[in-house]
């Protein structure tokens, strides 16, 4: 995935959204959906141009085709989240030496039509859809770890603050059909933080209730690695990239695990080959990452996993 975004050249008439957080003396100016989710709760589309009815009636259509009246507001967010992950690639033109992106990269019409953007576009057609569903969203417009500018959102559920980044969950390249990463999907202020530079402004998380790793905790406890096989099977089945558990043992487990950059490896080649092992029976193919999360439940870990060829 990839942090930083170049910025191309905007229309003044359609950016004149300024995000909520940010950092700095001026406040970047963003793709305005407003109008957009004004017309789809009102139904009334004659002020809108060209252009934004187009980003509508897309919009439209993935809402109906994704959710459903009777799912929960974040089943709806989930639903939304890994289809424009699916739909859009992040366009590395606007990383070349010479930078090249692609018209509309930075609003909706490119993640909708075109198939490609950049943060702020990934970042403004999720506000846009969080808006049109009912879900509050802002956005935050700063700096990932390498100090380049990037934005990404904050939604609200359940009256607590999740940070969630389209950007950083869409995989580079796209190669890997079907594969949706929620790394950066209702974490919490704490996690984005070891990632991001957050503004002063921004909120902290208060529950982890509605956070990724919360809905897909196991609800059985893993003893050892030979136990994770069938977990990882199921999660890979479901799109996902990760198994979240809490250990038997957590004592044992950290034992056998070292830090490194707030992630985990381990030395204990029974644990590391057995963790490898599962991967490998489940048909997934490379273990990416391994740390500890927060649940309402204590701590958890997390393995996340490539699906295999």
């Amino acid at each position: 995935t990839l942090g930083g975004c170049g910025s191309p050249e905007k229309d003044d008439d359609l950016h004149i959204f300024v995000a909520e957080h940010y950092i700095g003396m001026d406040p970047p100016t963003l793709f305005n959906t407003k109008p957009i989710v004004d017309a789809y709760k009102s139904g009334d589309s004659s002020r809108l141009s060209e252009l934004e009815k187009t980003i509508l009636e897309r919009a439209r259509q993935i809402i109906d085709e994704q959710t459903t009246p009777d799912m929960t507001d974040y089943e709806k967010e989930l639903a939304i989240h890994d289809h424009l992950t699916l739909i859009c690639e992040y366009d590395m033109g606007s990383r070349a030496v010479i930078p090249d992106p692609a018209e509309h990269c930075d609003d909706p019409y490119g993640v909708l039509v075109n198939g490609k953007a950049i943060c702020e576009g990934y970042s403004s057609t999720f506000r846009m859809f969080m808006e049109m569903i009912g879900i509050p969203c802002e956005t935050v417009y700063s700096e990932d770890k390498d100090n380049e500018a990037h934005a990404w959102n904050i939604v609200t559920l359940d009256g607590s603050p999740y940070y969630v980044d389209l950007t950083w969950d869409d995989p580079i390249p796209d190669g890997a059909a079907g594969l949706v990463i929620h790394t950066f999907f209702n974490v919490s202020a704490d996690l984005m933080s070891r990632e991001r530079i957050l503004p002063d402004s921004c909120p902290g998380t208060r529950v982890y209730t509605e956070s990724y790793t919360q809905h897909e905790l196991l609800p059985e406890r893993i003893g050892d690695p030979t136990e994770l096989a069938g977990a990882i099977a199921d999660a890979a089945a479901k799109n996902a990239n990760s198994v979240c558990f809490i250990p038997a043992d957590m004592e044992e487990w950290e034992e056998h695990l070292i830090a490194n950059d707030d992630m985990y490896y381990s030395p204990d080649a029974v644990l590391s080959d057995g963790i490898k092992n599962a991967c490998e029976e489940a048909g997934c193919r490379l273990v990416r990452r391994i740390h500890f999360a927060e649940t309402d439940f204590g701590k958890a870990l997390v393995i996340q996993f490539a699906k295999g060829d």
